[in-house]
């Protein structure tokens, strides 16, 4: 039986429970150095990030005055963030992470933004409302909360008029797809029996409880496409941009490699994905949803 103390949602934002909290931190003290080579193990990988950036730019025209990152981790976007923003605060449960952030913005802004660093979880923002002109939490919802619509809630409230908040979300199609294919033996076995994982509830509930003897380390919500605007409507925002990562050769590392081969068939690549990405009929179809809200 699931502990009850494992995840608390109040009225306010989703509260994660000690023994989740404790696993996040330890992720945050042990993995900085897979947190830094996600986006370079596999010309997959690589073509995701760029297809995230250019959403990220699209979004950051302008030269926002303040923008919050939530959840930065080694600085994967960071550097982008601060070349586009005038001041930048990375806000995140790991005090090593955060170090890692600081680390890979060393000289690499060339306008020199206000940049702060401040320590703490989602459960208690030391934020006042309505502060931020921008504020982007990529990677880090579907770790906090089974229900990410008080979250996401609590991060609208910070949002100056105008401002937008650049969210990502895990579908149940994209982790299916990455699960399997991660080690031959335990796919076969997840197959061959599917309640050695917890296949079905992700497939149909889009939840994988806690549970490292199934081959499930964290405890992780994905939320499904078609709930995505009522999710947000409940926040309090409105969603005014979104477009799945790579549904089109995202998992074609083949091709992939042929279409690097030239710049222009890349560069159109990477212009069809955003193109395609952006039709309703595709958003669960790809390595996740990005997604822009702003206040209604």
């Amino acid at each position: 039986m699931r502990d009850r103390r494992e995840r608390v949602i109040p009225g306010g934002p989703g509260r994660v429970g000690l023994r989740h909290r404790r696993l996040l931190e330890h992720f945050g003290e042990s993995g900085i150095g897979q947190e830094r080579q996600r986006y370079r193990r596999s010309i997959e990988m690589e073509y995701r990030l760029e297809l995230i950036q250019r959403f990220l730019e699209r979004h950051l025209r302008g030269r926002p005055e303040t923008c919050l990152e939530v959840g930065p981790g080694t600085g994967r976007f960071s550097a982008l963030l601060a070349r586009r923003s005038r001041s930048l605060l990375l806000f995140d449960l790991s005090r090593p992470m955060l170090d890692a952030s600081r680390t890979s913005l060393r000289g690499r802004p060339s306008r020199r933004p206000t940049i702060q660093f401040v320590q703490g979880s989602l459960e208690d923002l030391p934020f006042h409302s309505a502060i931020f002109d921008r504020v982007v939490v990529l990677g880090v919802l579907a770790f906090v909360a089974r229900d990410i619509g008080p979250v996401l809630m609590r991060l609208g409230q910070l949002l100056r008029p105008n401002g937008r908040i650049l969210f990502e979300i895990r579908t149940p199609t994209q982790d299916t797809m990455s699960i399997l294919p991660a080690s031959p033996a335990a796919a076969k076995t997840i197959l061959r029996e599917p309640s050695r994982y917890h296949l079905w509830s992700v497939v149909r509930r889009g939840y994988q409880p806690f549970d490292p003897p199934h081959f499930a380390r964290f405890e992780v919500a994905w939320l499904r496409p078609p709930y995505l605007a009522r999710t947000v409507a409940r926040a309090g925002l409105r969603v005014v941009d979104q477009m799945a990562i790579g549904p089109n050769f995202g998992n074609q590392p083949r091709l992939l490699k042929r279409l690097r081969r030239t710049a222009r068939a890349y560069s159109n690549a990477l212009r069809l994905e955003e193109e395609t990405g952006r039709w309703p009929e595709l958003f669960g179809a790809g390595a996740g949803l990005l997604v822009a809200a702003g206040q209604k």
